[in-house]
């Protein structure tokens, strides 16, 4: 019983004096070592994994590391996409089935495939982190051709509304016109009338 007496004793006072805060300022110095090893992982790739694309801006100086780095540790599929990867064909053209590949066509498929999946490796980060940024941008432009197209529409109903009101307007001085024609017809028609009759008395 003393032992662990002693043991929650040390543990306590532990806390409250520099071993402690020795031992926490260790783990900090540990914890920075850490994240520059992973940076430092991340930019330039280890044996097993290639320079990865942190931020679209870095995308010349990743472009040239990244070759660099499958040309020493995946010629194979640096080669294959150099000269470009065509699809196994049978003697008329046709598609040669997975099931039928030779040896040589599975080395160049696998080889394909493996400089794709280092490709989506390497740029997995900065594609993750600008997809919300793109979704956010796409949102925004169909809120601003939304709001464009109700403006169109808004603007050619009110043209229509205009033209209805002065085709209206425009029939009303017609009718008017030939209400004060049809007026003054009837008032030349009888002032000849009149005339007439005059004429004849």
């Amino acid at each position: 019983m003393p032992n662990s007496g002693e043991e929650f004793y040390n543990t306590f006072y532990n806390a409250f004096t520099s071993e402690s805060s020795d031992r926490r300022s260790e783990l900090k110095e540990y914890s920075r070592e850490i994240s520059e090893n992973l940076k430092f992982e991340n930019m330039y790739g280890s044996q097993q994994k290639p320079p990865k694309l942190m931020k679209i801006e870095d995308f010349n100086w990743w472009k040239n590391r990244f070759e660099g780095w499958v040309k020493a540790f995946a010629p194979e599929s640096w080669l294959k996409l150099v000269s470009e990867y065509k699809a196994p064909v049978k003697e008329g053209g046709e598609l040669i089935d997975e099931k039928d590949f030779t040896e040589k066509d599975i080395k160049e498929v696998v080889t394909e495939y493996r400089m794709i999946t280092l490709i989506k490796q390497s740029l997995k980060e900065v594609f993750e982190a600008s997809l919300p940024k793109v979704v956010e941008m796409r949102k925004r432009k169909e809120e601003e051709l939304k709001k464009l197209i109700e403006e169109v529409k808004a603007d050619a109903k009110t043209a229509a509304e205009k033209a209805q009101k002065s085709e209206e307007k425009g029939n009303a001085e017609e009718k008017e016109g030939k209400k004060e024609k049809a007026v003054e017809d009837q008032k030349a028609e009888k002032e000849d009338l009149v005339l007439k009759e005059n004429e004849m008395f």
